[in-house]
């Protein structure tokens, strides 16, 4: 149990080196997915916060214009028409103001302004307050009149006119630096989404090289000595059998010969190459295959073979070598 245990911790170990990277990378993929979306929650809140300043701009003018037309224009459907005018600018402007500061879910502003526009809204809080004021007095002023325009004549409506127009200028160059800070604001959250992908990018491929470097090399490296090792075991057991397999024959043509004793001199295998030969007087005499000079020759260890080279036993020997393979 404890060789086995031996054996497969290389694997369990780059098994968990491997669920531990693919983990990371999901976990790094998860993680980009969860800020790109909501940085594009935040662009899209970016866009539309910088559209309504934007419009606040126009809306402030546009109320100005109405307001001068009810002073200018004092025919009864003229001024109605310019009081609707009026009434609907002012509210819609100030439902918009109070929706940068503070949020407004029907609009789809988010209302979390940086401190830098925290400060800039402060700044013109006192001229929004004036116009606003002046908008709803001379809306009343012009609703008191009715259908008898002598009620709401135009020097009652010029004091009120007047601080429009005095806060108006103050008005849009705080709502021109609002819409700048708010811009500044957007690209700053930009460039940090920028710096993230970037900073994700280069930990997945930090991520990829180690794993590289510390799991599929040491995979590929333990998968090329396992075929080793089985290309070698394949080879052993080839040997191993193709040596039974003569041991088989070895001990067949040993018994073949035994079974002919009687009839002819007795030979016998010793083993590949190595054999002995029985002569007529019963001695056994040793002969071994070698090769000299590039031939195989049958070397017999009895002195007749010494002298001549050549014996009654290599012969034999030799004979039984070709039949045995």
């Amino acid at each position: 149990m404890y060789r086995w245990s031996q054996k497969r911790h290389p694997t369990r170990r780059l098994t968990m080196l491997y669920i531990t990277a693919l983990s990371t990378i999901a976990l790094l993929a998860v993680f980009g997915q969860v800020m790109i979306q909501a940085a594009l929650q935040q662009q899209s809140s970016d866009a539309l916060v910088i559209n309504i300043a934007g419009r606040q701009r126009m809306l402030s003018q546009r109320l100005t214009k109405a307001a001068l037309a009810l002073a200018v224009f004092t025919d009864t459907q003229d001024s109605q028409q310019n009081s609707n005018e009026l009434q609907v600018v002012a509210l819609l402007w100030q439902h918009s103001q109070q929706g940068l500061q503070y949020g407004d879910e029907s609009l789809g502003l988010p209302g979390h302004n940086s401190p830098a526009v925290q400060h800039l809204f402060a700044t013109i809080e006192p001229a929004y307050q004036a116009i606003l004021r002046a908008s709803n007095t001379l809306l009343t002023l012009v609703k008191t009149g009715g259908a008898n325009s002598q009620a709401a004549p135009p020097s009652t409506l010029l004091p009120e006119i007047r601080i429009i127009l005095a806060n108006q200028a103050p008005f849009l160059i705080g709502m021109d630096e609002i819409v700048t800070q708010y811009q500044r604001e957007a690209e700053n959250h930009v460039a940090e989404l920028k710096e993230i992908e970037f900073i994700l990018f280069g930990l997945t491929l930090l991520v990829l090289l180690l794993e590289g470097l510390f799991i599929f090399r040491p995979a590929v490296a333990q998968l090329r000595q396992t075929l080793i090792d089985l290309i070698q075991a394949n080879e052993r057991a080839t040997r191993e059998e193709v040596t039974r397999k003569r041991a088989e024959r070895i001990l067949a043509l040993n018994n073949a010969l035994a079974a002919r004793q009687q009839d002819a001199p007795h030979a016998r295998i010793v083993a590949m190459g190595h054999y002995q030969v029985r002569d007529k007087d019963g001695n056994y005499y040793n002969v071994h295959q070698q090769e000299i000079h590039g031939q195989q020759v049958f070397v017999c260890e009895c002195h007749q073979y010494q002298q001549q080279k050549i014996c009654a036993h290599s012969l034999g020997a030799s004979a039984l070598h070709y039949i045995s393979n």
